[in-house]
């Protein structure tokens, strides 16, 4: 099977983008897909997939989303006309490359990118789309044109959603019987650690990671430790991996001044090995508000952390309070603190549920489980191509 997979953008620090390099890897050895690669654009993701062998194929086109409450003035839609423009170039550079490899489904990666399904329907080719993200809800981003965008993705062979909440968004909008949940999958060679036990050293360590944006909630963890110090509760280290904006990120240093916490939070930047990080880790804090599955939540379980996150989203699908993990309430940094302070004072349930976690991620959200799931619809959409053709 020839599998074209397109995602929006071409980053190693982006989670959807390293979901489908591992993808890409297991369909390869596990199954034997011939697999490629489309690149919008240049990125140092280009390096990790020709590191592992994965053929890429550049060619430069635009995305579709634009931010929420953006001017639609005169000098945006002439800008607008000429990416359409040159999309329609990539469209049918893209028809000729899939034509020339034979390929036998287009898998978008996001719902970020189109041009690789105009150009799969042109060529008659079954299109598999990922939606990975909460457009509107966490990243304040739309499809520019809605109605042309929910019917092209309603063309699609089958729409994967990653998880019960992304399903429950789009139930409504796109072809329920098109729709089916697959979660994502985490690479537990990477990120397992079956030895790492928690909350046996004097002092805390608690971990938030991810980019650093106001849907992340980095500011709940944040006031939330300076509650645990005015309870007295002072033997902890806040580690803050992720990068950002830079006007964002100096507000949360400011913030962590202001308060007083200069001695207690530590912001580490961009990180390429987050594991190094986990094995450290007694906590990990997810604290998005829309969060559409959550690599933090699983990874943050694979490794054998205590994972505390807030009760909403995908978050709330995947732990199982007081069973594989914590959750508080969304906003209330006093429910955050207190959840903390209670897994410090009862580091025996606290282990035991981080345990049951680890078991939980290793059973159920692995990148092996989700490459066997992903291949099992390729061949659904293989047959029903099949039947159509006699």
């Amino acid at each position: 099977m020839n599998v074209l997979l397109i995602p929006s953008d071409n980053s190693k620090s982006s989670g959807a983008f390293l979901s489908m390099v591992q993808l890409a890897k297991l369909l390869r050895d596990n199954y034997d897909c011939n697999v490629y690669v489309m690149v919008q654009r240049k990125g140092n993701g280009s390096e990790l997939l020709m590191s592992n062998g994965i053929p890429v194929f550049y060619n430069r086109a635009y995305n579709w989303v634009i931010s929420i409450g953006e001017k639609r003035t005169f000098a945006f839609r002439v800008q607008k006309l000429a990416k359409e423009a040159l999309n329609w170039i990539a469209i049918k550079k893209l028809n000729i490359w899939l034509k020339r490899n034979n390929i036998d489904i287009v898998h978008l990666n996001t719902s970020w990118t189109y041009i690789g399904a105009v150009s799969a329907h042109q060529c008659n080719i079954p299109v598999v789309w990922h939606i990975r993200e909460f457009l509107e809800e966490d990243q304040h981003d739309e499809i520019w044109d809605k109605k042309y965008g929910y019917r092209l993705m309603s063309d699609s062979s089958k729409i994967i959603a990653i998880s019960k909440s992304i399903y429950n968004k789009y139930v409504n909008i796109l072809p329920k019987d098109k729709l089916s949940i697959i979660y994502n999958g985490i690479d537990s060679v990477r990120f397992y650690r079956e030895k790492h036990v928690i909350l046996n050293a004097e002092n805390v360590n608690i971990l938030i990671t991810g980019t650093i944006s106001e849907s992340k909630g980095q500011i709940q963890i944040i006031k939330a430790c300076r509650c645990l110090v005015d309870s007295h509760v002072e033997n902890f280290t806040l580690h803050i991996v992720g990068i950002g904006s830079e006007e964002y990120t100096n507000k949360l240093q400011a913030l962590v001044k202001k308060l007083e916490l200069t001695d207690k939070v530590v912001f580490h930047g961009f990180c390429g090995n987050t594991e190094q990080y986990y094995e450290k880790s007694d906590i990990t804090c997810v604290c998005s508000k829309a969060e559409a599955f959550g690599r933090v939540t699983i990874e943050g379980m694979l490794s054998g952390t205590l994972v505390i996150g807030a009760a909403c989203g995908a978050t709330e699908e995947l732990i199982q309070n007081n069973k594989t993990g914590l959750l508080y309430e969304y906003g209330n940094e006093n429910d955050l603190t207190n959840k903390i302070k209670w897994a410090v004072t009862n580091k025996e349930i606290a282990r035991s549920i981080a345990n049951c976690g680890r078991t939980y991620a290793k059973e159920n959200m692995t990148a092996v489980i989700n490459a066997q799931n992903v291949y099992s619809l390729y061949q659904e959409v293989m047959e029903k191509k099949n039947e159509n053709k006699n």
